[in-house]
């Protein structure tokens, strides 16, 4: 029996070496799962409102949309809602959420300057986060928001009220109990709401 060609022993030995490789990549140790990948049932908090983390449970999972359908209070009204949130703002249960308590934990009224704020808002493949201008808290206990009339905000027992300007009757807690950041229920005339995560960016 003829030798074989040198050529097609080495093709064939190369062959085996990469059946080897690709038997032990197949029964090496699994890879971990991805962030913020969570399945039904899981206690996980979310992050529905900007800077504002909730604890929720997951209750759909939609991989094609990337989101999540969770359940938590996030009005902070003891009534939970359920939304949708993209799975880049859903993250492992830790215990350190934003909850009402901590925000009117403040060591006080909030810094005085400007603050640039943002809101959430779902725009059909899921929430992105808008910016909403700027409010500046003056002397005085005087604000204004944007360039428009002043109003005035009084600070109480952890809750500061906006009386007049753009932000009338609208209220503010700490977000973590900082004074530098604001979470603002913007209350409008015709009776809807909407929430504001603010952060102070200036003296004003």
């Amino acid at each position: 029996m003829p030798p074989r060609p040198i050529a097609t022993v080495a093709a064939r030995a190369t062959i085996v070496m990469l059946a080897c490789a690709f038997a032990l990549a197949l029964t090496a140790a699994p890879a971990s799962a991805a962030p913020n990948e969570f399945k039904v049932g899981d206690k996980v908090e979310a992050e529905y409102y900007v800077g504002q983390w909730t604890e929720a449970v997951v209750l759909e999972v939609f991989p094609e949309g990337h989101q999540y359908r969770v359940k938590g209070d996030f009005n902070d009204n003891g009534k939970p809602i359920e939304v949708n949130v993209l799975h880049s703002r859903v993250r492992a249960f830790t215990g350190a959420t934003t909850k009402p308590a901590n925000r009117e934990r403040a060591a006080g009224p909030p810094l005085k300057g400007k603050y640039g704020c943002s809101e959430s808002v779902f725009n059909g493949d899921g929430y992105t986060s808008q910016t909403r201008g700027f409010i500046t808290l003056l002397g005085g206990n005087r604000y204004r928001q944007g360039k428009g009339k002043k109003g005035r905000y009084r600070y109480e027992a952890g809750v500061t009220r906006f009386i007049g300007g753009g932000l009338d009757k609208s209220t503010a807690t700490a977000i973590d109990g900082k004074r530098s950041r604001l979470f603002i229920t913007v209350r409008f005339s015709g009776g809807d709401e909407a929430r504001w995560a603010c952060t102070r960016v200036g003296k004003g």
